[in-house]
């Protein structure tokens, strides 16, 4: 039985191989798997920390060796202390409802919430060329966003 099982996952590789993905499916496939991995990291229970810690070493203070068994504790969340009171987003028009804004800015203490709009792809592209900088969310489609990364409008 194991070496049918064996010969059906070499076969199902094998054809996995001979196929050809394009651009368009690999984007896709490649823009869902970070959306369930953002979506995971942000379920209640997640361990996920949105940010390392690293803390450098002081003077004369012994490093502990390290362990191979994981920390059995798990990581706290970000608090709304760890958030700027700030937040600039330029995103598509009626995206997000306002009550969800608001929410947000009451739950994180966000005092400064600057929400431009866009009503497609070439208008965001079109506020970027002209200088629109210094927003900390932007959300083109997935279509737009290699050239984006490609001049050095995202990262």
């Amino acid at each position: 039985m194991a070496e049918k099982a064996d010969k059906d996952l070499g076969e199902l590789f094998d054809k996995m191989a001979a196929t050809r993905v394009n651009r368009r499916s690999f984007l896709a496939a490649s823009g869902l798997l970070g959306v369930s991995a953002a979506l995971a990291a942000c379920a209640p229970g997640s361990t996920a920390s949105a940010t390392p810690s690293v803390a450098a070493p002081t003077a004369g203070a012994s490093t502990p060796a390290p362990t191979a068994a994981p920390s059995a504790t798990a990581t706290p969340a970000p608090t709304a202390a760890a958030v700027e009171s700030e937040l600039w987003m330029l995103n598509w028009s009626s995206y997000v409802a306002p009550e969800n804004m608001d929410a947000f800015k009451a739950e994180f203490g966000v005092k400064n919430f600057q929400y431009d709009i866009f009503a497609s792809d070439d208008e965001l592209q079109a506020k970027l060329a002209a200088g629109a900088t210094g927003y900390d969310i932007t959300a083109p489609t997935a279509l737009f966003l290699p050239q984006m990364v490609e001049i050095g409008r995202a990262h």
